[in-house]
């Protein structure tokens, strides 16, 4: 509705210059005796939308109201200027999925490392706590202990002379123990070998399992460079596994590998005298070369 019709609507309408001048509508308007010589201006803006002001000095935000009461502008919708923005996800918890305690000769408590399941990207995390001796736990691991994982049975293996095998993870371990071997893994994953636990391995006849990645061989040449000045012999056992990243939790619990087919697997798995002997097999290059070969990759051969 323009500027005229408003003013002719509220009475006493005249025509002032580009405006009109109309009687005011407020109630308390003159004191309550009502705006007898008009007082109240109205114009069309640039944007059609009416203008007003009362030059008695009423309320601009009551004189609205009141205009709109008589029915002479329409409601305004009053948008939130946030309803249009999505809110963010609700960030997932970490929740506890598996915990591995690690232990010391008489199987007394060292440190737990755990694993959280979270709404990240990679999925997981995991978390180290050390267990003091009076139980209590913290999450430091300053001043702690390192072993290998399954501690005793390791050394038992060695007086025994039997064979141990050393994967990337306790997973993995677990799955090679279940189905009748001795394994074991460190706790610090395939980003570093940790040097305090490889006095634990001297003298012991050891058979590392890698993960079907270039990230468990290059963790694999670590562990034999660790390794083979200390151990009586190391072998790297290549698993026949078929995805990327499978290691010997899916070899075991997806294509039901069993402890005599890891027997024979291991007879024939290569001796590794120096840490230059492990290499990368060819199906693991050729697969990074096809994913990403404007990279430099590491030829055939030795992993450095």
């Amino acid at each position: 509705m323009q500027a005229e019709q408003i003013a002719k609507a509220l009475g006493n309408a005249k025509k002032i210059g580009r405006g009109w001048l109309a009687s005011c509508p407020l109630p308390g308007h003159g004191q309550g005796h009502g705006d007898k010589n008009p007082s109240l201006s109205i114009s069309d803006g640039d944007d059609g939308k009416p203008l007003f002001k009362c030059h008695s000095g009423c309320d601009q935000h009551e004189l609205f109201a009141a205009i709109r009461d008589f029915g002479l502008l329409p409601d305004i919708e009053i948008r939130d200027p946030l309803a249009s923005i999505k809110p963010l996800p609700a960030l997932q918890a970490p929740v506890l999925d598996r915990e591995w305690v690690y232990v010391d000769e008489d199987g007394e408590p060292l440190f737990v490392k755990q694993r959280y399941k979270t709404g990240t990207a990679k999925g997981k995390d995991y978390k180290l706590v050390s267990i003091g001796p009076d139980g209590a736990k913290r999450y430091s691991m300053s001043g702690t202990r390192l072993v290998p994982y399954r501690f005793p049975e390791l050394l038992n293996a060695k007086t025994a002379g039997r064979t141990i095998f050393l994967t990337e993870g306790e997973k993995a371990a677990d799955a090679l123990v279940s189905i009748g071997v001795i394994a074991t893994s460190a706790h610090a994953g395939s980003g570093s070998w940790p040097e305090e636990i490889t006095q634990y391995f001297a003298g012991a006849v050891v058979i590392m399992v890698p993960d079907n990645d270039l990230a468990g061989w290059k963790y694999a040449h670590k562990v034999a460079a660790a390794l083979v000045p200390v151990v009586k012999s190391l072998r790297i056992l290549d698993l026949p596994v078929e995805a990327a990243t499978d290691d010997a939790w899916e070899w075991v619990n997806v294509l039901g590998g069993t402890r005599q087919e890891l027997v024979e697997l291991a007879k024939v798995s290569p001796l590794v005298a120096s840490a230059d002997d492990v290499t990368v097999p060819a199906r693991l290059v050729a697969a990074q070369e096809t994913v990403a070969p404007e990279q430099p990759q590491t030829a055939p051969g030795n992993v450095h």
